[in-house]
């Protein structure tokens, strides 16, 4: 799956506790008094009737012996292991007799057949499921998953001679989702049975399971569809099922649709027959091809009205989907998925599976895009593009969402993890292969440089916090599942396959990937699969070295300590705020197996040394002036130097910056400001190697130096005095590259870097207030809202910003109204966007009640009002007032299954500053149910408590440097 990521770039910057007493649940309301002897009595009596009556239940089980002797995760009812009567009781009061949230391995699905039936004016709909299963331990009960459904009748028979199995009991357990089959007799090993589910259910706004989603047509008529997301744990909430990765199956679907207002349905195989099924209310029914073996949460079906276009990737028919007015934004995206399948097919040596591969855009969609096996749905934005009107980023953006969904279609849909601890194997490799697949598309788009600064260095930023997580981590629930589609699964994983592929090479990693995939494919995998394999093809023992950088959280420092020709490299775990460490455990403790690379003055050839979870020592030749270690930023760590080092580097960068690559021009200021931030280096040293800049062109140092400086920025930002000696630095530094980049706006994808330079340093000009820069584009917006001019693709977000912030209500209105009537899905976004650059506190009160008005404002684009008001400073604290006081309802629509939560807190805090912040935010926390969002919540605290410790520690040195140097 994408994550959300879209054109926020440009961005500066970028009561009660809802919980839910257990013992309520099954609490009698009657007042029953009695004497504490009685009391004590009666207690000892029914506990030891209870007990007595569990041991002859369970002796009379036979899996009870099973479960004793032999450890067996199908534990019957009285399994401590398993269960806790206390908090497992179904819907009808009863004790529920599973309380594992995993599903027992008694019972393996094989086949589903899955029948549909949506009525998209009710938004009801009513289905069936059968589902052949197999026994592989003898048991009295079947337990699967189920999340809103309503069960009418369930059914067991044997498979091949369909006799009636006869059904005693069956439970429904809503904490975990699951439903309990309890049959008369035990289901033998090896035999096979047909269970049969009949259900009714809702067809939710909800953004996942299945849900109704709308677009408007041009004539102003409102269309519905109903699609589905699934993942990571929401097919439960479709169909009856064993919604785990591990319990792979085939799938058929026949779903009966209304031929004269939804004209197509799809699934992940192509149509096999359409038949009438009620003529009279024009009903049909499609019937589709059965899957290859696949997990449930890659299963999608979609009823819609959509145009198409298609082509052919070998012997793969590839289709887009779109609403028929939106149909001729879908040919990049065709083009980009039939360059990238081609490649994937070659680069993974597997040609791909399916007869079909079909791309979807969906108008409500929580994430970037999901890689349902030959089904994949996007958000409108990550695959709708229109020249002229969308800009160079919304390109390059469809063609990385594009390519990481189809690395899935092998890496994930192929062959998926077991479990999602390993979420990384999906995520993390995706993340890297995108930027691959992206290059096959525009080579001249320089994609693996544009890694350092959109994955590398934000996975380095989110795994320097105390509460980050190993890559590979233990989660149980689906709350816990939903908070690891975050920065380390996907950015941090992509950092170390690439990291990978430095010390391995390109051929051996293709080799070892190749080995892997057909070794598992249809199967599921653990990431020490991988790692097998990949050691089998390099003769490199790649678990040693990589189970230090997936098992333990965070990454280390190199500090590189010089005498001359002699060199010391040490290593210790990074963290922002290292005060805080103390107690912290590892299975390694946290020591890295490092691949140290370096360049010297005198020696450009990269030099390799490896750190065994140790220090080295070295010789260098020449006694060169300085050395650069991290070459190209391939290592996920950062590097720190003596004085005299970190001197002759800066001396460097002033005397002849390009003596250094982009990425480690890049990587130098990077980690010099974020080991200032640790404390590690002093404050100056960092902002010293940014005087450099009015020689610096290139997009990737600049992105990451506004990136650093508006840290700074934002935490002086309420001393006006503070603020007004950085904002001068800033624009000083700055002034060249204005001048130099001026206003023309060619939209050439050879000129990607010099465009999204462009984009970068107008909007920081604009927000910095340069006066030059906001004249032009606050005459620029004028003549577009008054003469209906044009403006230049790659210069909208710019324009529509500057026309918000020194705007007012008639601005905002007619940006808001605009938003509203446009159809092109990357204009509306844009649009969408600049609405938070206003400066009046009315509005941005109004665009924060909008957020959940869903008339106003669809769910999916919830998070972008936050974040484009956080961006803008001037209402983080109405932002933090408007979260907290909405809470309930933010939990309501998001807390549960959703990602979206821990952006919700996220953005809402991390500019926060004070004291006064931090004890509200812990006692807020700490009295409110927080859902997927617990993780986030950890990171805030730690994040605000950073921002505390870096104006107490730093707040007068800034401020006197950026004095000085002005």
């Amino acid at each position: 799956m994408a994550d959300i990521e879209e054109d926020v770039t440009f961005l500066p910057g970028v009561g009660g506790s809802g919980r839910t007493n257990k013992s309520e649940m099954y609490r009698d309301s009657r007042q029953i008094t009695c004497s504490p002897a009685k009391a004590i009595l009666i207690t000892v009596a029914v506990g030891a009737l209870v007990l007595a009556i569990a041991v002859i239940a369970a002796l009379s089980n036979p899996e009870f012996e099973a479960a004793v002797h032999k450890n067996s995760s199908i534990s019957p009812t009285i399994s401590s292991k398993n269960m806790s009567n206390s908090t497992a009781v179904a819907t009808n009061g009863e004790l529920f007799p599973w309380a594992s949230i995993r599903l027992p391995i008694s019972v393996i699905p094989e086949s589903y057949r899955i029948d549909m039936h949506p009525d998209l004016a009710t938004f009801k709909f009513k289905g069936g499921v059968i589902i052949k299963i197999r026994i592989s331990k003898e048991t009295g009960f079947i337990v699967l998953h189920v999340l809103d459904l309503k069960i009418n009748n369930t059914r067991l028979r044997t498979f091949t001679e369909h006799k009636e199995v006869k059904i005693v009991k069956t439970l429904e357990y809503k904490k975990n989702q699951q439903l309990y089959i309890q049959t008369a007799k035990n289901l033998l090993v090896g035999d096979t049975y047909q269970l049969e589910i009949n259900f009714t259910g809702q067809v939710t706004d909800k953004l996942m399971g299945f849900y109704k989603s709308s677009y408007t047509t041009p004539a102003g008529t409102k269309r519905f569809l109903a699609t589905t997301q699934f993942e990571p744990t929401s097919a439960r909430a479709a169909f009856p099922c064993f919604d785990e990765p591990s319990f792979k199956a085939t799938f058929t679907l026949s779903m009966v649709r209304n031929k004269n207002s939804h004209n197509v349905s799809l699934f992940n195989m192509p149509l096999m027959e359409t038949k009438d099924y009620s003529v009279k209310d024009g009903l049909v029914m499609d019937t589709f091809g059965t899957t290859l073996k696949m997990s449930t949460y890659l299963v999608a079906f979609v009823v819609c009205d959509f145009a198409m276009v298609t082509g052919k990737a070998g012997n793969t028919t590839v289709s887009v989907y779109a609403p028929p007015h939106l149909i001729d934004q879908a040919d990049f995206a065709l083009q980009s998925a039939i360059t990238v399948m081609k490649y994937y097919e070659e680069f993974f040596g597997i040609a791909f599976p399916l007869p079909k591969q079909d791309l979807i855009a969906i108008p409500d969609f929580s994430a970037g895009a999901m890689e349902n096996w030959g089904l994949i749905t996007y958000r409108m934005t990550t695959i709708l593009y229109k020249r002229g009107v969308s800009s160079i980023y919304n390109k390059i953006r469809i063609a990385v969402v594009v390519a990481h969904e189809l690395a899935h279609q092998w890496f994930g849909d192929l062959v998926t993890m077991k479990w999602w601890n390993d979420l990384w194997l999906n995520e993390g490799f995706a993340a890297y292969v995108e930027y691959v697949g992206a290059d096959k598309v525009k080579p001249q788009w320089r994609m693996f440089d544009q890694f350092v600064v959109s994955t590398f260095q934000s996975a380095l930023s989110m795994d320097s916090s105390l509460n980050s997580h190993p890559i590979s981590v233990t989660v149980k629930d689906p709350d816990q599942i939903a908070e690891i589609f975050d920065s380390i699964s996907y950015d941090k994983g992509a950092s170390i396959i690439r990291m990978l592929r430095d010390f391995l090479g390109l051929d051996k990693l293709k080799e070892g990937l190749q080995l892997y995939l057909q070794k598992f494919k249809y199967q599921n995998a653990e990431t020490t699969d991988l790692w097998n394999s990949l050691s089998k093809v390099s003769k490199t023992d790649v678990k040693t070295v990589m189970d230090t950088w997936t098992e333990q959280m965070g990454y280390p420092v190199i500090n590189i300590h010089r005498n001359g020709t002699q060199l010391t490299a040490t290593q210790h775990r990074f963290l922002l705020n290292p005060s805080l460490s103390a107690g912290l455990s590892s299975p390694f403790g946290y020591k890295w197996h490092v691949p140290l690379t370096f360049t010297t003055s005198s020696n450009r050839t990269v030099t390799r040394k490896w750190m065994n979870s140790s220090s080295v020592s070295f010789t260098i030749q020449d006694n060169p002036k300085w050395i650069k270690a991290n070459t190209q930023q391939m290592g996920f760590y950062r590097v720190n130097y003596d004085n005299q080092t970190w001197e002759a580097l800066i001396q460097q960068l002033n005397d002849n910056h390009t003596a250094f690559s982009t990425a480690d021009r890049s990587g130098l200021i990077d980690d010099a400001f974020a080991l200032s931030r640790a404390g590690e280096l002093p404050l100056r040293t960092a902002l010293d190697s940014t005087k450099y800049l009015t020689k610096e062109t290139d997009y990737i140092p600049w992105k990451t130096t506004i990136e650093n400086l508006e840290y700074i920025g934002h935490l002086l930002f309420e001393c006006s005095d503070c603020y007004s000696y950085y904002k001068q630095y800033v624009l000083s530094q700055m002034e060249g590259i204005v001048k130099k980049l001026g206003w023309e706006d060619p939209d050439e994808d050879s000129k990607v870097m010099e465009i999204r330079l462009r984009s970068l340093i107008l909007h920081k000009a604009l927000d910095l207030g340069h006066q030059e820069t906001v004249s032009k584009a606050k005459a620029m917006f004028r003549d577009w809202m008054i003469n209906h001019t044009s403006i230049s693709s790659n210069l909208k977000s710019l324009v529509y910003a500057a026309g918000i912030m020194y705007g007012g209500e008639k601005e905002w209105n007619y940006v808001f109204n605009r938003f509203n009537n446009i159809s092109t899905p990357t204009e509306k976004h844009t649009l969408f966007l600049s609405l938070g650059a206003t400066r009046d506190v009315t509005l941005i009160k109004r665009f924060l009640e909008y957020s959940l008005d869903k008339t106003k404002v669809r769910s999916q684009d919830t998070i972008y009002v936050y974040r484009s008001i956080a961006a803008y400073l001037v209402g983080k604290v109405e932002l933090k007032h408007f979260v907290l006081s909405n809470w309930q309802e933010l939990y309501k629509s998001f807390a549960s299954g959703s990602f979206e939560m821990s952006n919700v807190i996220t953005t809402s805090t991390e500019l926060l500053n004070t004291r006064y912040d931090l004890e509200m935010l812990q006692h807020f926390f700490k009295e409110h149910s927080l859902g997927s969002g617990a993780r986030a919540a950890k990171r805030a605290l730690e994040r605000v408590q950073e921002n505390i410790n870096w104006l107490k520690s730093n707040k007068d040195n800034a401020v006197r440097w950026f004095k000085n140097n002005n």
